[in-house]
């Protein structure tokens, strides 16, 4: 009996405890009716990122590229929260290569060329999705744990690649061999981000191709993120936090078209110099994968 009683005492202490510090940090917390705008640090430090790359010489980075990912929070209970979210990326690159070109004409004893060029690549990609989701909130002294999940739906354009060479094909008018490159863009993880590839000739060639562009057509996707988080409120109403998030979805991917020159100098009587396209076909795609870290970020109820 003495037992019993010991428990229960210690049981009302702890819960009155755990009340009064309720009440101590009540007022940090947000409340119904209350919104708050979400801010991402990730658009800030590959700003800062991309200022510090361009500023050692590296021309391949533009710090002006757009990138954000704001998100509102509308609550409608005190621990019951509706979400807007947005997640906006683009990227406009020009890429320069220094690079040499090699001509020869191996039926002659006229000595073998070659010239400095500086091929160009531009490079665009943009991509935009809106979500809509529910969250749920706990509160914990300075801490809000919640979790909650966001239906998706986004809008992928390209990537989109441009290539124009320092050495241009279609002048070349005799038996001659070349050696050259070519670039152009792949998207990677899902239509996420690109590849840049490289069309490479290891020796001379007399017929070959090379890469002007490319338009991958982007595409459409629909899918659902759960996410797990918690904000440390600072001041009242005003958090630091961060969270994770597992999505799963799918994307239909729509045909897109890559252009391209052909020469074949093999015969003299008979210089083959063509701009040929081919289609990239469309194709649906399913998608799951998590992110441990998805997002740091200053949270601001009003």
């Amino acid at each position: 009996m003495r037992r019993f009683v010991l428990v229960l005492l210690s049981s009302v202490l702890f819960f009155s405890l755990q009340a009064q510090d309720s009440l101590k940090y009540q007022k940090l917390y947000p409340q119904k009716g209350d919104w708050a705008v979400t801010l991402s640090a990730s658009p800030f430090i590959n700003f800062v990122g991309n200022i510090i790359r361009v500023g050692s010489d590296d021309n391949f980075y533009n710090p002006l590229n757009l990138s954000f990912s704001p998100t509102l929070l509308h609550m409608i209970t005190d621990n019951k929260a509706r979400i807007y979210s947005l997640d906006y990326y683009g990227k406009h690159e020009t890429r320069f290569y220094d690079a040499l070109v090699y001509i020869v004409d191996p039926y002659t004893t006229i000595p073998d060329e070659f010239y400095k060029v500086k091929d160009k690549l531009t490079i665009d990609f943009y991509r935009v999705k809106v979500g809509i989701g529910t969250q749920w909130r706990m509160n914990r002294g300075r801490f809000q744990l919640y979790y909650g999940y966001l239906f998706n739906l986004g809008y992928i354009l390209g990537p989109i690649s441009k290539f124009t060479p320092g050495y241009d094909f279609s002048t070349i008018d005799t038996v001659e061999a070349v050696y050259c490159r070519s670039y152009y863009v792949e998207p990677v993880d899902n239509y996420n981000s690109f590849d840049v590839n490289i069309d490479f000739f290891s020796a001379p060639t007399r017929n070959g191709y090379r890469t002007l562009s490319v338009r991958y057509g982007g595409g459409i996707g629909l899918g659902m993120t759960g996410i797990l988080g918690v904000d440390l409120f600072v001041l009242p109403k005003i958090a630091v936090g961060g969270n994770v998030s597992f999505y799963g979805g799918g994307s239909y991917f729509f045909p897109g078209k890559r252009t391209y020159e052909y020469f074949d100098f093999n015969d003299a009587n008979n210089i083959i110099y063509e701009i040929r396209t081919e289609d990239i076909p469309g194709h649906f795609s399913l998608s799951f994968n998590y992110n441990l870290v998805s997002g740091l970020y200053l949270r601001i109820f009003l």
